[in-house]
């Protein structure tokens, strides 16, 4: 059993679950038996192809050898597994599933691998858990089931041999061959510390809370654009502190750990996602107009802001202040004439 796993950066070979060499890219060859793989013309392969399994992903070592075990138990060639291997001496049951999280459904978990020594292997069950194995569906008959859920969906079969016997629910709960994780959504975000409103702080922080109810938050990023210019490249980080005066608008955006990316969030001029900033004074002393100096006999001159204080002399030679605009009245005589 030949395969391989090219991660982008290097291409590790592996003969019946042991890594061979050697392990390349850039046009290495590979022999093993006889057999060579290259992507030159030169090499052909020289051999039958039992079957061929394709992955959409880069698997983890734990995916690998799953497939492994369900290969060689399979063709019968379990014997060949390199020591130490999972599934050299037990099969693989179910396979299919895996402890990654996908962005696409159907997944389909399958069992395989039962065996019974008198009456033989007859039929399976299969049933499923979405809430951390506490309950179960209906059991159902099939050796494969389709899951197509949002969130962690668990499986487990059993086995029915020709003498009626049925076997207990293997594997086990969170066992990743028989685990699917399908995460379709985006991760939302709430922005905090904006609102559009004019302020003379010398800084103001936002921040971006994120939330994903399946696969979790992977990480939050946030960009800004002050007073009309280009938006910044995206920057890693939950909260951005704005100093700067003038207006000043912040986008997040968050990824979850299945590699749903969400979109910016809503940024409007005086509205969600503004932070306006003025710490500057204005440049100009205000004009006052109506103003003289002069005394007037006049009702009103212009308009008047705020109360107009009168000095009033008695006889009795103290000075007695007026304020406001309405007539008061002062004790005392007057001085008529």
């Amino acid at each position: 059993m030949l395969g391989g796993v090219d991660d982008g950066s290097a291409i590790t070979a592996y003969r019946n679950g042991a890594a061979g060499t050697p392990a390349a890219t850039g046009g290495a060859t590979w022999t093993v038996n006889g057999i060579a793989v290259s992507p030159t013309a030169g090499f052909r392969l020289a051999g039958d192809l039992g079957e061929i399994v394709l992955f959409d992903r880069v698997p983890s070592a734990s995916d690998r050898q799953l497939m492994e075990g369900y290969l060689a138990w399979k063709w019968g060639s379990q014997a060949s597994l390199a020591g130490g291997h999972p599934f050299a001496s037990v099969s693989p049951g179910a396979y299919g599933g895996s402890s990654s999280w996908s962005t696409s459904g159907p997944l389909v978990v399958t069992v395989s691998g039962s065996s019974d020594a008198l009456a033989g292997v007859d039929s399976y069950d299969h049933r499923t858990s979405s809430d951390g194995g506490v309950t179960w569906s209906a059991p159902q008959a099939g050796t494969s089931v389709s899951v197509d859920d949002e969130g962690t969906t668990y499986a487990q079969f059993r086995a029915h041999d020709a003498a009626g016997n049925v076997s207990a629910w293997s594997p086990a709960a969170n066992t990743p061959a028989a685990t699917v994780r399908i995460d379709r959504v985006a991760p939302a975000v709430t922005v905090a510390g904006t609102g559009g409103g004019w302020s003379s702080a010398a800084s103001v922080t936002v921040t971006g809370t994120a939330t994903d109810a399946s696969s979790g938050v992977a990480t939050t990023q946030y960009r800004t654009s002050t007073n009309g210019a280009a938006w910044t490249s995206a920057t890693t980080g939950t909260s951005v502190v704005v100093s700067a005066e003038g207006e000043t608008l912040i986008q997040f955006r968050a990824t979850d750990v299945a590699g749903n990316v969400g979109a910016w969030t809503t940024a409007t001029s005086g509205g969600a996602g503004s932070v306006r900033i003025d710490r500057t004074g204005p440049s100009t002393a205000p004009a006052v107009a109506g103003a003289t100096g002069a005394w007037s006999a006049a009702a009103s001159a212009g308009r008047r802001v705020g109360p107009v204080g009168l000095r009033v002399a008695p006889v009795d030679g103290r000075r007695r202040h007026l304020v406001g605009g309405g007539p008061r009245r002062v004790r005392g005589r007057h001085r008529r004439g």
